[in-house]
């Protein structure tokens, strides 16, 4: 009957609590989801390397419907406009000065989740198949991650409904390719999480784990 965040604030009555009308519930839900894209990755890896051909494909693609949720928890920065009221002194008021900080570390939780979400697939591939390899891969999902962002925060869809609702999921998708305003969404979306992600291989991969 609820969305799994919706679930959490109904059941735990201490997650829903808001925080600027943002229920608790769902930063506790979409940090879980960004945790279990990092726990997966590893876990396929693994699943690859030991030679477990099917359960390494099921795990690859639950690892890829998670994915996106990494670098859509960075989108929730949006929720530091209207932290304060329009009137207050230059748009600060003293009574919710410390949302904006609080919002930020939120969003900001969903960089390094996205880079270490990804980065052990790539090091599979670039180990097995090269690094020409690697940087199609590395950009390939950049892209579907892009793609998956946007349909979570433009169309409001969740993981699942990859599977409960797949043709009204690619129906979404469809328009970042024939829409221009959903290209350029896409595009610039694409752009950034493209630098992030090799920004952040350098800030969060420590250099002894360059070949893991």
């Amino acid at each position: 009957m609820y969305p799994a965040d919706q679930f959490i604030g109904s059941t735990l009555n201490v997650f829903a609590w808001t925080i600027n009308d943002y229920p608790l519930s769902f930063i506790v839900w979409n940090i879980f989801l960004a945790v279990i894209a990092v726990v997966i990755a590893r876990y396929t890896v693994k699943l690859w390397r030991l030679g477990k051909i099917w359960l390494a494909c099921v795990s690859s693609a639950l690892w890829l419907a998670l994915l996106p949720n990494t670098a859509y928890l960075m989108t929730d920065a949006r929720h530091v406009i209207g932290y304060c009221p329009l009137e207050s002194y230059g748009k600060v008021c003293a009574e919710n000065a410390w949302m904006a900080l609080f919002f930020f570390a939120y969003a900001a939780f969903g960089w390094p989740a996205f880079v270490l979400a990804l980065r052990p697939l790539k090091s599979y591939v670039k180990a097995r198949f090269g690094i020409k390899v690697a940087a199609w891969f590395t950009t390939l999902m950049c892209l579907m991650s892009s793609v998956g962002l946007l349909l979570g925060l433009v169309n409001r869809f969740n993981s699942w409904e990859l599977i409960t609702k797949p043709f009204d999921v690619l129906r979404a998708a469809s328009s970042y390719i024939r829409e221009p305003q959903a290209v350029f969404n896409l595009l610039m979306v694409f752009l950034c999480l493209s630098f992030l992600y090799w920004i952040g291989e350098r800030i969060f991969i420590k250099p002894e784990q360059e070949h893991d």
